[in-house]
């Protein structure tokens, strides 16, 4: 399986038009799979999701491990972990998450159980997209 996803533009203060790798993937959700952008976060250990997901997932806090996340210039913040059905193109897998407290997070696809051994990243600049490729197991 071979999924380009276009680069997704932004101006950024300092630095100008800046492209950000978004990919679209499928989460499990009480009302079946639905689609959500994703940011490529190759620096993040694990995927993490905002809070607001929750409802949708039909998961509830009290049933979850509470943990701390530390990301970039040390920030901290509280998160949930968890093990959440993902869809890239027609594979499905299992992936553990941090969800936030903070409901302003992002959408994060980080490395575990996604680019360990399942799928090849390449940020493809020439053709200006986002390639995800599953590797033969």
């Amino acid at each position: 399986m071979h999924l380009k996803f276009p680069f997704v533009y932004a101006k950024v203060e300092r630095f100008g038009r800046l492209f950000y790798p978004v990919i679209q993937l499928e989460i499990k959700t009480i009302f079946g799979w639905k689609k959500f952008d994703f940011l490529v976060d190759t620096g993040a250990d694990a995927t993490t999701l905002p809070s607001t997901i929750l409802p949708y997932l039909g998961i509830k806090t009290n049933k979850l491990t509470k943990s701390r996340t530390h990301g970039v210039g040390g920030i901290s913040i509280d998160t949930f972990d968890a093990v959440v059905p993902l869809k890239i193109g027609e594979a499905i897998l299992k992936v553990n998450v941090s969800i936030t407290t903070d409901n302003n997070t992002p959408f994060l696809l980080g490395r575990k159980d996604i680019f360990e051994e399942r799928f090849s990243l390449l940020i493809d600049s020439k053709n200006k997209v986002t390639v995800l490729e599953e590797n033969g197991l």
